[in-house]
């Protein structure tokens, strides 16, 4: 019980700015899509949350997500929105927004698609799943965390193999995937099989996982 307590620290403990990300991920509307008024709603939020300054963001994400008609334009401001409401501890406001986000696109699509088939639309799908199952693991939703974290996992890996994404918060981010798996892993009692995922987060280049590595996997 000591050891599952301790590793529920080690979870609340960990958060993710991916803000390095997040400034690729901002939607990029035409003219003819929104007003001008939006429009700057939009950047605005996008400037609030490059600064991590998350609350005035939500804010201004919320009233742009009220005020525009595009899908598009509303489920990727969407993901952003969860991703700042993640960041303020807000779990589980969060996880309704990175699910709208990630319900724009087909299932079965997500599962099989093809590295050819990768647009500036869907090609953050594995990172918001990964936040996603933060989020979930963060609520304690160890089962649902896993699912969201491997599916995130498979993506980005599958995207990655194009040097078109092989950026430095791509590593980043598949390396906190890892590491969020492998805890959700331990407090699910499934074994040495965590260390797997926790290795491969630091052989990913996330130095927060080696000291787990050594507590636990040695």
């Amino acid at each position: 019980m000591k050891i599952q307590a301790f590793i529920l620290f080690l979870i609340f403990s960990f958060s993710v700015n991916l803000n390095a990300q997040t400034k690729s991920t901002q939607p990029k509307p035409k003219k003819n899509q929104t007003t001008d008024e939006n429009w700057k709603i939009l950047q605005t939020a996008t400037a609030q949350m490059l600064m991590e300054n998350y609350e005035p963001a939500i804010e201004n994400y919320q009233l742009f997500i009220s005020k525009v008609y595009d899908q598009e334009l509303k489920h990727s401001a969407s993901g952003n929105l969860g991703y700042c409401l993640a960041q303020t501890g807000k779990y589980q406001e969060a996880i309704p927004y990175l699910t709208k986000y990630l319900n724009y696109f087909n299932p079965n699509e997500i599962s099989t698609i093809k590295l050819e088939k990768i647009n500036t639309s869907n090609q953050y799908i594995g990172k918001y799943f990964i936040q996603r199952g933060f989020c979930k693991a963060k609520q304690e939703d160890f089962n649902g965390a896993d699912m969201d974290l491997t599916k995130g996992i498979n993506f980005m890996e599958m995207i990655m193999k194009s040097p078109t994404h092989k950026q430095d918060w791509n590593y980043e981010t598949l390396g906190f995937g890892y590491l969020m798996r492998g805890l959700s892993k331990m407090q699910m009692n499934k074994g040495k099989i965590f260390c797997e995922d926790l290795r491969k987060s630091v052989d990913l280049g996330y130095t927060k996982a080696i000291e787990l590595v050594k507590n636990y996997c040695n």
